[in-house]
């Protein structure tokens, strides 16, 4: 009889072992699964973030030079609203902005290509429609342009501002995703 119950009991210990190893290594399987998957996806959201700052850089720098091409056409076209002469210094700086602002078009189509990389088809939408405006802007802002007037400037500057607006609030939202 003593020998039965030994080999009972070894029995029992050996499925209670089995089954705690059992259970060990699928909590190990599960948990590493949820973690690779967190690690995974906080990386994916570290890349997204570092692709959205290097956006806001760059578009900065494009509304810098819009910002800067606008507030010396403006000035220029004050003048001329005033029946006053924009000198040669001034309308060389001028040139100068108007080269630097078509330069800067090129940092839009990158911009547009990683915003629609990372998902942001919103924001890329929006930025689309603010630089379309800028570049009518661009094409219309010229001391060549005798239907150009300080006023008309003005009211291009405020649709320029509700379009950039639009396209940061969008923004702010794909980094809202990125960091929640």
């Amino acid at each position: 009889m003593a020998d039965s119950t030994t080999v009972l009991d070894v029995a029992d210990s050996a499925v209670k072992i089995g089954l705690g190893a059992l259970i060990g290594g699928l909590t190990t399987i599960v948990l590493a699964k949820i973690n690779n998957k967190h690690v995974s996806t906080k990386a994916k959201n570290d890349k997204k973030y570092e692709i959205l700052e290097d956006v806001v850089v760059k578009i900065d720098k494009f509304n810098k030079s819009t910002s800067l091409y606008w507030a010396r056409i403006t000035d220029a076209f004050s003048k001329i609203d005033q029946d006053e002469k924009v000198s040669k210094k001034e309308a060389s700086k001028i040139k100068i902005l108007e080269q630097e602002l078509f330069e800067n078009f090129t940092v839009i189509s990158i911009c547009k290509a990683k915003l629609l990389l990372i998902g942001a088809s919103n924001a890329s939408k929006n930025l689309i429609a603010y630089h379309d405006k800028v570049r009518e802007f661009y094409k219309y802002a010229h001391l060549e342009n005798e239907e150009c007037s300080e006023k008309s400037l003005i009211d291009y500057r405020d649709k320029m501002q509700v379009l950039r607006k639009e396209f940061f609030i969008s923004l702010n939202k794909e980094y809202e995703k990125v960091t929640a």
